[in-house]
C-alpha cells in the first residue's frame, strides 16, 4: 500500500507501523502464506447483515499471479453460503478496484476521504 500512501499523504514509516499496531486484530487478521512464505494479510469482519472484507494485502512480488483472487472467491463462496452479501472500500486510486470488478463488486457508494483520497465502498451480492 505504501505507493497509494506516498500519493495521499507521503510515507512515514513510524506513523505506518504504529496505524498497523493500532488496527491489527489477532484472531480477525490472517497472514496470508504462499509457498511456505508470509507474503500478505487478510482480514475479514462477518456480521449478521453482510460479510465485510477489512483489509488485503499482498506483497507486490506476489501479485498477479492469481493469489488475491482465489483468496476473494473463497470470502465470496463462504458469504453466499451463509445467504449474505460481501462489501469492502479501496482507494479509488488502487488497480485492486478492477479485480473487485471483475469477480461481481459494483460500487456502491464513493467517499471523500480528505487527506485519505477518494475510497469506493463496494458489495457482491449474494
Amino acid at each position: 500500500m505504501r505507493k497509494y500512501v506516498d500519493v495521499l499523504r507521503g510515507w512515514q514509516d513510524d506513523v505506518e507501523r504504529e496505524d498497523m499496531r493500532k488496527h491489527f486484530q489477532p484472531g480477525v487478521d490472517k497472514i496470508i502464506v504462499a509457498n511456505g512464505r508470509d507474503i500478505g494479510r487478510l482480514s475479514v469482519a462477518q456480521g449478521s447483515d453482510c460479510v465485510h472484507l477489512r483489509h488485503m494485502e499482498i506483497d507486490p512480488e506476489y501479485q498477479r499471479r492469481g493469489i488475491g483472487t482465489a483468496v476473494i472467491q473463497d470470502i465470496l463462496r463462504a458469504a453466499r453460503k451463509a445467504s449474505l452479501p460481501t462489501t469492502l472500500t479501496v482507494l479509488d486510486i488502487n488497480p485492486a478496484k478492477r479485480l473487485y470488478k471483475r469477480l461481481g463488486f459494483e460500487v456502491v457508494e464513493i467517499l471523500d476521504c480528505g487527506e485519505k483520497g477518494m475510497k469506493c465502498v463496494m458489495r457482491a451480492a449474494v
